[in-house]
């Protein structure tokens, strides 16, 4: 732990040095050490108060109501929070100018109690600390609009007659125009890290993969550095009907935008945390991380969650001539330089050459976490 700790902070102080800007991206994480709980946690409150849909709370007075409920119910879970170490050590980057901003994704405005002006801080998904009207953007303050809903029970309204709802952003409303453009401004104003080229996330085998990249998908014109290994999603045929290889029976539907994937991995990995509990094949039976070759595929940037996966539908070690990079439904998948196959790091750690002859089946029972299949790799 200790080393890990060392090697993170050398690499991110490398990143800082070497950086003309650089921006912070913070979610929940940052906050659950001063007590806010995350979403996604298995028995976070947030799931016993759940927000409700964008479109439930305009739909009725009930629901409206139901909302601040919940509202109030969870403010009082972490109404002591205070920043954390994190928060802290972000502000103090902040004022000595080694990064231009936060953006955040987070609604507890403790950024703002760390000392970071609203200049320096773009809030994704709102506030929760006050309230809006939906019709005349009037600012409410949180502890007049519930005196007023514990006295009526019923949601406050607005002194133009339009309804008051928490300053975030609810699951169903549109993301709001102005955090947004900020955040791009900011991020493409600081693009050192996203080019930085590190030698562990490059195969020996490929010189290509040494270079740098303006053709990668959604950073088209951004030039970015570029990953040799991508972990393994399971066999899902991406791309649905479109994809080449139906015929080798990969399975459906589709699961790589949503999650659910019978692999380790999937582009929304942080969604769905894995664990070795989940692993019922055998840490020694399952793939995690394999080769792929970058020139072949324009899903390869390498600090991009859409860049650092594939799947195992297609047979290994294909290589389409002319290479067709951006054809993904067809070139998600694993190839290397080696000769004959290619390198995948197993469950377990253990790093094994798996031959392109390989059965289909065999493969594909190998990229399953929890197939239950009885195949051993060779």
């Amino acid at each position: 732990m200790g080393d890990n700790r060392t090697n993170a902070t050398q690499l991110l102080r490398g990143f800082l040095e070497s950086a003309s800007n650089a921006v912070a991206f913070t979610g929940a994480g940052i906050s659950t050490e001063s007590g806010v709980p995350d979403f996604r946690s298995p028995g976070s409150p947030w799931l016993q108060h759940k927000p409700l849909d964008f479109a439930d709370f305009i739909a009725s007075p009930q629901a409206r109501a139901e909302a601040w409920r919940r509202k109030f119910a969870m403010d009082d879970l972490y109404a002591g929070a205070r920043p954390g170490r994190g928060h802290k050590v972000l502000a103090h980057f902040v004022e000595t100018g080694k990064i231009t901003g936060i953006i955040t994704q987070n609604i507890d405005g403790l950024h703002s109690a760390s000392g970071v002006g609203p200049e320096k801080i773009v809030e994704l998904h709102g506030n929760g600390t006050f309230a809006v009207c939906l019709s005349c953007d009037q600012r409410h303050e949180l502890s007049v609009v519930r005196a007023q809903f514990e006295t009526s029970g019923q949601a406050p309204a607005c002194c133009c007659g339009g309804m008051v709802k928490s300053a975030t952003i609810s699951f169903g409303q549109a993301m709001p125009r102005e955090p947004m453009r900020r955040a791009q401004a900011l991020t493409l104003a600081c693009r050192s890290a996203v080019k930085t080229r590190l030698p562990v996330l490059q195969c020996p085998s490929d010189s290509s993969v040494r270079t740098t990249s303006t053709q990668q998908f959604q950073w088209d014109g951004i030039e970015v550095a570029l990953t040799s290994y991508k972990g393994v999603i399971g066999d899902t045929q991406v791309g649905g009907l479109l994809s080449m290889f139906r015929g080798f029976s990969g399975t459906m539907p589709d699961c790589h935008e949503n999650g659910g994937c019978n692999g380790l991995f999937f582009r929304a990995n942080y969604q769905e945390p894995q664990g070795l509990s989940g692993i019922r094949d055998g840490t020694s039976n399952t793939l995690m991380v394999g080769e792929d070759v970058p020139a072949h595929n324009d899903h390869s940037a390498a600090y991009f969650g859409n860049g650092d996966w594939a799947s195992c539908h297609v047979p290994l070690n294909y290589f389409p001539d002319p290479p067709t990079p951006r054809d993904w439904w067809n070139v998600i998948s694993f190839r290397s330089r080696h000769t004959g196959g290619g390198h995948f790091c197993f469950a377990d750690g253990s790093v094994h050459f798996v031959n392109e002859s390989i059965d289909k089946s065999v493969y594909r029972a190998l990229s399953t976490k929890r197939g239950n299949e009885a195949i051993n790799f060779p």
